[in-house]
């Protein structure tokens, strides 16, 4: 028992700096592997969430390695970007539409369960979090101050972003209020769609469910909606009570609408699978 401790003790962060990015380097890899060719999780992030992972994955596997001072503290920045990251990560995968945190748990066994060897990848969020935590005890003050400004930045970005989002998501819920009001909830056309202007928030809440997926809907599994924008799930796990806004509402009609120049299809999919190919046949 003390040896299996001892050796995922050492797979969690090696001792030996070549191994340990060698550990990280694989876990990571197979990790958007599973995403991509075997389940579908994170789908395809958007091209700013993209580039701040890329970023964050080379900041932890460079960071042991640099020297200069100002490289390390660039490094350590975006390992700050990546302490939120990673959180989003968990949280994403706990799933906060299907109950409480304290299922967490609960939800973890089911991965390692119902995925088998696919489950330990729910781990990859504990795993980058303790490398920065790591790194961060380990460090001196300057490495510390950016590694915080980094976290504190991105949180900044997200402030910005929900600032207009509860007024944004009311006018949407305006414009659909026939959604409410007749057919017993299952009408798929607005009442006032000129109240919509054609903005970020627009375009995302009329995505939802045919360009943008917002829950990860492990047990009834099917083709979904290629396009993962953490920005847009964080805000409606604040400020919505459904992931799917007007479900039922003509999106495909009013996207092209109010978007008339730009697509509400993608060229990809959510994943290259079975289920993930489907995604085509839809639309």
């Amino acid at each position: 028992m003390r040896k299996l401790f001892t050796f995922f003790k050492k797979l969690s962060y090696h001792p030996n700096k070549n191994k340990r990015t060698f550990i990280t380097v694989v876990y990571s890899l197979m990790a958007l592997c599973a995403n991509y060719f075997m389940l579908q999780v994170f789908c395809v992030p958007v091209l700013c969430a993209a580039i701040l992972f890329v970023l964050f994955l080379l900041s932890l596997v460079l960071f042991p390695y640099l020297k200069n001072k100002i490289t390390k503290a660039i490094a350590a920045f975006f390992l700050g970007i990546g302490v939120v990251i990673s959180l989003y990560l968990f949280v994403f995968l706990v799933d906060p539409w299907s109950g409480s945190l304290l299922m967490t748990p609960v939800i973890y066994l089911f991965y390692a369960i119902f995925f088998m060897l696919g489950g330990v990848f729910a781990f990859l969020p504990f795993y980058y979090l303790y490398h920065i935590y790591r790194y961060f005890a380990e460090s001196s003050r300057l490495i510390r101050i950016a590694l915080s400004l980094g976290a504190v930045s991105i949180l900044i970005v997200i402030v910005i972003y929900l600032t207009p989002f509860q007024k944004e998501l009311d006018r949407f819920y305006t414009a659909c209020d026939n959604y409410n009001v007749h057919h017993n909830g299952y009408s798929t056309d607005m009442d006032h769609p000129e109240q919509l202007s054609p903005n970020l928030y627009t375009e995302q809440f009329l995505g939802i469910g045919i360009k943008y997926h917002t829950m990860l809907d492990y047990m009834y599994d099917g083709w979904r909606p290629p396009v993962h924008d953490p920005l847009l799930n964080i805000g409606l796990w604040l400020y919505s009570n459904t992931y799917y806004p007007c479900k039922n509402l003509n999106r495909v009609k009013y996207y092209k609408l109010i978007f008339p120049n730009r697509s509400y299809k993608v060229c990809y999919p959510c994943s290259y699978t079975y289920d993930g190919m489907s995604y085509f046949q839809h639309y």
